[in-house]
């Protein structure tokens, strides 16, 4: 009857069931969340194809033509694109049928983890306890809240999940072969290998684990027949993801050449010139620090050190403000880095010793599956290591989340064997001290509960980010939206502002452009001609307008911008409908008519600033407004390098000097008075143009002398004159009206 229930409770269909059931009721709420960054991009690139009769083939062609345009070439993946092609085709931006392929596949995942477990295990010493250790392994990849963002980040399951999908049937299926000794499976695992490479390119890991898991295997088929193989996979995927590319490039750049055109297309490239000695230190600190990061989740590492801290840098009463500084940098800098590769070095010595005790008792499946999970997550992260050519700071801390995903799998086959060895050493201390024998599977299930616990925990906070604090708001803002202005006018701009509550302050809560996923909300009832679709939104700006085949189209988000743009008459008033973010309510309010009535108001005003004119320099990007009959003269300082440029402006009302100076980013302009070196008073002020043109600067005045500064980054703005002006003087209004537009 015992081995009845046991048969029925360890069969795959109701352990596939399980984690089918397990992996949706972790991440239900998933299905309350929304879109996050770049495949709003993707959809912008892949609605028109929609229409297109040739729509299903050109993502195979795109995805080698437009290699640039769609990750600036980092990825050339057909099988992910055509993927995000029928997506589009058949969701659109419909959350919900992303959400559940994406958690269904994250649960196929898990149980496919749970299978190359016990694969490994088959012909293991540890009998009853494999089919425990390869459950132990399946949840804890269903589970783990470090690569959870695979998942969450639902849209583009196509190159994140499906990728692993493939790459765990390809090291399954190669398992299963050199088990049975049947040619077949080695056929199906080469096909996984190629329908991962060209799903996602990190799926070359594989070059690395098929030969480590042939060497550990008994020579079983000949070299030559797996070279064979493995080859023809290869054959494919090198051509098409460097050569055609490469080729396509060459074309280009010849065909430009030859029809003498003065714009040059810019591909993409990593910098010819870097410095070896970070690709070698990261080839090493990379897998260090992954090992670590993978079991343990960095919120985790961070409550430690949070913990511990005081006791490393003590407090005590009136401690300067340097020493709490000290602390901050410890605990949120190197000393996390510290704690992640201490323990990395204490998992290298328990694996150490784990490998070489099934060695030593003939364990030898168990032995080389704890080495090969090891190894996975150590060869996973070397893909990584090629980040660093084009972003150098990439990886100093921790690794986006997405990209635990496939070193979890490695996590995934030791952490039931780490368990096991605690479990084991644990009772054997027990039994030393006390002489009370127990059994290690109960040890081993107290030590999971603690790990789950903890996990949970991170789990449960990173999915309230993930959805509550930016999915669901994202989601509100879409559909009321929607339901203010269910269509767009033949000309639409859209002014929003926000109350600085949500998730990234003072603009709407959204982690990519804004205006862009505007185009892309309304194009199922009303789209926008496609040549707003031919390259970046607004020329990739924040703000702006386009006009093309009689559609009109714009974002602002300041009433500055907004202002500007209707004075150079490049939209009308009625044209502009406004929206304002409640981030408490989570509630988009339509402020249309209090925004045209002010704009209009604004408008009237600005006809006595007719005779105002604008200056701008191209060299050091500064601009103001300045009365009609004033005179500029500008000169370069041969005296002092860091003043850039000196303007003299001469008028019936009064004659200035107006600079700018070079100074570092953190110069404070709270310190201004040192540099002056002058005896005077300064006062912090507003400092107007009109209702929407200020500068927050500083005044000095000095006997009969007033300076005005206003800091822009790394420039410092400084105007000189004569005399005392109030509020509203000419000199003020132009000193209101300076900017450097960047």
């Amino acid at each position: 009857m015992k081995k009845k229930f046991k048969k029925i409770i360890f069969n795959e269909k109701i352990i596939l069931i399980f984690f089918l059931i397990l992996v949706f009721t972790a991440y239900k709420d998933l299905f309350n969340s929304y879109f996050e960054a770049d495949e709003w991009f993707h959809f912008t690139h892949y609605f028109p194809l929609t229409k297109d009769p040739w729509g299903p083939l050109l993502p195979l062609i795109k995805s080698v033509t437009d290699a640039v345009v769609l990750s600036e070439g980092q990825h050339v993946v057909p099988i992910g694109e055509e993927i995000f092609f029928l997506n589009t085709r058949f969701f659109g931006v419909n959350f919900t049928p992303y959400a559940f392929i994406s958690i269904l596949l994250h649960s196929i995942n898990s149980f496919l983890v749970f299978l190359f477990i016990q694969e490994l295990l088959k012909n293991g010493k540890l009998k009853s306890k494999n089919t425990i250790i390869a459950i132990v392994g399946g949840v804890f990849f269903a589970l783990s809240a470090i690569p959870m963002h695979a998942v969450t980040w639902a849209a583009f399951y196509g190159q994140n999940v499906l990728s692993i999908t493939f790459f765990i049937l390809s090291i399954l299926f190669l398992k299963k072969a050199l088990s049975t000794k049947k040619k077949k499976y080695l056929f199906i695992s080469s096909i996984f290998l190629l329908l991962d490479l060209l799903t996602k390119e990190i799926a070359v890991v594989l070059i690395l684990i098929i030969p480590i898991m042939i060497f550990m295997e008994k020579r079983v088929f000949p070299v030559k027949f797996l070279i064979k193989i493995y080859s023809i996979p290869l054959a494919f995927f090198i051509p098409f993801r460097f050569v055609l590319p490469a080729l396509y490039v060459w074309i280009n750049q010849w065909i430009e050449v030859s029809m003498k055109l003065t714009h040059q297309a810019e591909v993409a490239t990593a910098s010819s010139g870097f410095d070896i000695s970070l690709i070698i230190y990261r080839t090493i600190s990379f897998p260090l620090s992954m090992l670590s990061q993978v079991f343990i989740p960095g919120a985790t590492i961070l409550s430690v050190m949070q913990t511990i801290s005081p006791f490393i840098y003590y407090l005590y009463p009136g401690e300067p403000a340097s020493r709490a500084q000290n602390r901050l940098f410890f605990v949120y800098g190197p000393g996390q880095n510290l704690l992640f590769y201490l323990i990395s070095l204490g998992i290298v010595v328990l694996i150490i010793v784990m490998v070489r005790k099934y060695m030593q008792s003939k364990k030898n499946s168990e032995a080389q599956t704890v080495l090969l999970g090891f190894l996975l997550i150590i060869a996973s992260t070397l893909p990584l290591v090629l980040n660093v050519l084009r972003i150098p700071s990439w990886g100093t801390d921790l690794f986006d989340s997405r990209h635990y995903y496939m070193p979890s799998i490695g996590a995934a086959i030791v952490f039931p064997f780490l368990l096991l060895f605690i479990s084991e050493f644990i009772v054997r201390i027990i039994k030393k001290i006390t002489r009370i024998s127990l059994n290690s599977l109960w040890v081993l299930g107290l030590l999971f509960l603690a790990w789950f616990i903890n996990n949970n925990s991170v789990f449960q906070a990173n999915m309230h980010t993930i959805v509550d604090v930016t999915g669901i708001p994202r989601r509100q803002i879409i559909t009321q939206l929607k339901q203010h202005l269910p269509v767009l006018p033949q000309k639409a701009v859209f002014y929003a502002e926000t109350d600085g509550g949500g998730a990234y302050g003072t603009i709407l809560p959204f982690q990519t452009s804004f205006p862009q996923i505007l185009t892309i909300v309304y194009y199922d009832k009303n789209p926008l001609p496609d040549s707003f679709f031919d390259t970046f939104i607004l020329d990739a700006k924040p703000q702006g307008y386009l006009f093309s085949e009689n559609r009109g189209f714009g974002f602002y988000n300041t009433k500055k911008t907004l202002s500007e743009a209707l004075l150079a008459n490049t939209f009308s008033v009625n044209d502009v409908y406004g929206f304002y973010y409640d981030s408490k309510k989570i509630k988009f309010n339509d402020i249309t008519k209090s925004v045209r009535e002010e704009m209009e108001n604004f408008m009237k005003n600005s006809k006595n600033d007719t005779d105002w004119l604008v200056f701008e320099d191209s060299f050091t990007k500064l601009s103001f407004r300045y009365p009609q009959g004033a005179k500029i003269e500008e000169q370069i300082s041969t005296q002092d390098p860091k003043i850039l440029k000196i303007y003299t402006l001469s008028n019936p009302g009064f004659t200035a000097q107006l600079s700018i100076i070079s100074v570092l980013p953190t110069f404070d302009m709270q310190e201004i008075k040192t540099v002056i070196n002058e005896a005077g008073t300064v006062t912090l002020k507003k400092i107007y143009f009109d209702t929407y043109h200020f500068n927050d600067a500083i005044e000095f005045k000095s006997g009969w002398q007033t300076q005005y500064f206003v800091k822009f980054n790394d420039k410092v703005v400084r105007l000189v004159v004569s005399g005392t002006y109030l509020e509203g003087s000419p000199i003020e209004r132009l000193f209101g009206s300076v900017a450097i537009s960047e």
